[in-house]
């Protein structure tokens, strides 16, 4: 478990990113007391790398959600061994059908460093028009579904 004036960093870290973000963005700080506390939130972490590794490998302690207006959403949290950087990842979008998700490359999360307005940078110049551009293939992969995938129970 990490040390708890560490906690305190991410959640302040969390804070002042969401406050940094293009956008309304607001932030949701977590605690975890056990390994499998981290899940329910990081299952939906849309990375097949970096952030993904660190959930599935290492006992996180705590995370921040941080949520734009428009529902997107962004997953943070320490980097395992980097006490200067955290891990920024993109949480899946809800309410779609897995077939929309077919074909989609996955918006792989960064490490960002431990200074919120560089991060912000970073985000907003890499990650989130990655992020953006996926969401927009899951929407119209929803809108246009591909013959013959999907069709049970419509």
């Amino acid at each position: 478990m990490p040390d708890p004036t560490t906690l305190r960093d991410l959640e302040s870290f969390a804070q002042v990113l969401a406050g940094e973000l293009p956008g309304r963005w607001t932030s949701q700080y977590h605690r975890h007391a056990e390994y499998s506390d981290q899940f329910p939130v990081a299952e939906d972490v849309w990375d097949m790398n970096l952030v993904s590794g660190a959930i599935a490998e290492y006992v996180l302690g705590h995370d921040a959600v941080l949520t734009r207006d428009d529902g997107a959403r962004l997953y943070v949290t320490g980097r395992p061994g980097h006490p200067d950087e955290y891990l920024v990842g993109a949480i899946a979008p809800t309410g779609f059908e897995p077939e929309a998700f077919l074909g989609v490359q996955e918006p792989d999360g960064i490490a960002v460093p431990d200074d919120p307005f560089r991060a912000a940078e970073d985000i907003a110049s890499d990650l989130l028009p990655r992020y953006e551009k996926a969401a927009a293939q899951v929407q119209h992969n929803a809108a246009h579904p591909r013959a013959g995938a999907g069709a049970g129970g419509r």
